[in-house]
């Protein structure tokens, strides 16, 4: 309670709770409104001589406290009480005021409120407490990748393992995925490749239907994540979700119409600094333009151009280009940092060959290689090429067989996600890569991303609905 000697009266006290009620004994002087603390004020209030006055003074300096109390009450500035506060004070002023001045005060008020109860709510949240059913190797790989994005929304709690060999720790078996879930606060559960999906829906429906706790599949979580497909953890059935009624992807009327709109605008654009590109090639000795047959959709062949960047080589030599390849030219390096040798390609998008956005196109020789490799590399055919790409822009040049899977990946992420404004991202990422001048990235070559062929062709056993899983918890939370 306020002190009731002569020093505290008239004056509000600030506490850590708020401002205390002011202790009057009589009228305020100068025909004041008899402002109680209370936040309310008199009917007669504005008739009184001097009455707005005086408000406005004890007004803000009632305000000015309680703003301050909030701040350094027990939640801090992170919290609501402040904010509620200043709102409601901020509200009384335009009650008695009506101006725009009060106006704008409250506006700021709600906006600097919702601002804060927003940012509490963000600070508060705990992240994602996360459950994989699969192997120790696919929950490192997991944990790697969280790191690696700088993704921190989700606290990996361990894994339910297949076998006595992987086991961590031995703290339950499959009859007590309840308990478990309930003991570790299990928000999400993935579930990998490596077992049967049946038996996880089978347990997670008799065992946690009643438990607020959520199920994906790993290859969903990490499109969603990470914005790349982990083509080594999906099968045929993924390419459901392209054949299902639902899915609506950009129409392809309104995308070929985007594309010649969008080349033969660059194409006029660019004319004078396309001629000047073609006579400094010249000068440096040999022919401007490069021609060579790439793979396009539906496994066709086409004729591809480009500006020449590298010295003359063997018509049937195909090899990955790399950051210090010799065959580059001088002026070549410069042109290709800046992906300046794909301007012709805008007559290969007028033709329809190729598309502004898609997966790149590659030579024969190498896609005959990477189909025996990789598994869905065929399915990159489905799209025309384009002149840029969602695994251009996040990826740079493939430079390896290596690399060709890992744009994979991203291609069908993009294949799956397609639309005109996905693509719309896309060039402005792949701008702003050719900018900075980003070309060769390292492939990020994880368990999920290479299974070639070879490595498919006799699979790990996986779990049928009688295989029991253990459970093996590692510090992951």
């Amino acid at each position: 309670m306020a002190s009731t000697g002569p020093s505290a009266r008239g004056k509000p006290r600030m506490t850590l709770d708020g401002v205390e009620p002011v202790v009057t004994d009589a009228a305020p002087e100068n025909g004041g409104c008899g402002w109680d603390g209370s936040g309310q004020v008199p009917d007669d209030a504005h008739d009184r001589p001097g009455a707005r006055r005086d408000v406005t003074r004890r007004a803000r300096r009632l305000l000015t406290a309680r703003t301050a109390a909030g701040l350094l009450g027990p939640r801090g500035w992170l919290g609501c009480t402040g904010a509620a506060v200043m709102v409601a004070l901020v509200l009384t002023f335009v009650g008695v005021f009506g101006h725009w001045v009060g106006g704008s005060l409250a506006t700021l008020a709600v906006l600097a409120g919702a601002a804060q109860l927003r940012w509490s709510n963000v600070a508060r949240r705990s992240p994602v407490r996360t459950l994989l059913i699969g192997s120790p190797t696919s929950l490192n790989t997991l944990s790697e990748e969280l790191v690696f994005y700088g993704v921190r929304r989700y606290a990996l709690v361990g894994c339910l393992s297949l076998g006595p060999r992987e086991r961590q720790a031995h703290v339950g078996t499959p009859e007590e995925l309840r308990s478990v879930v309930l003991r570790h606060r299990v928000d999400l559960v993935l579930i990998t490749s490596e077992v049967s999906r049946m038996a996880v829906f089978d347990a997670m429906a008799e065992a946690c239907d009643d438990l607020d706790v959520r199920l994906c599949d790993l290859s969903e979580f990490y499109e969603d994540t990470f914005g790349y497909t982990p083509i080594a953890e999906i099968n045929s059935a993924w390419f459901q979700a392209i054949l299902h009624p639902s899915y609506r992807p950009a129409s392809l009327r309104l995308k070929r119409a985007f594309d010649v709109a969008f080349a033969l605008v660059m194409s006029v654009a660019l004319l004078p600094a396309l001629a000047v590109l073609v006579w400094m090639i010249r000068r440096d000795g040999g022919h401007a333009l490069f021609r060579q047959v790439r793979i396009g959709k539906g496994g066709r062949p086409f004729m591809l151009y480009k500006l020449r960047t590298m010295t003359a080589q063997p018509a049937d030599e195909a090899s990955w280009s790399t950051a210090e390849d010799p065959r580059v030219t001088s002026i070549g390096r410069h042109l290709r940092r800046l992906h300046l040798d794909e301007l012709p390609q805008l007559w290969n998008i007028l033709r329809g060959d190729m598309s502004v956005v898609g997966p790149r196109p590659e030579q024969p020789t190498i896609v005959t290689r990477l189909e025996r490799e990789f598994r869905f590399y065929p399915r990159r055919h489905v799209l025309r090429p384009g002149l840029a790409g969602w695994a251009q822009a996040r990826c740079g040049y493939a430079g390896s067989d290596g690399g060709a899977a890992w744009k994979l990946s991203h291609d069908l992420y993009y294949l799956k996600r397609r639309s005109l404004r996905f693509d719309l991202r896309i060039l402005v990422e792949s701008i702003w890569q050719a900018l900075a001048g980003n070309q060769f990235h390292e492939p990020r070559l994880t368990s999920v991303v290479v299974r070639r062929i070879s490595e498919s062709a006799s699979p790990a056993p996986v779990a049928d609905e009688a295989t029991s899983l253990e459970l093996g918890l590692g510090t992951w939370g």
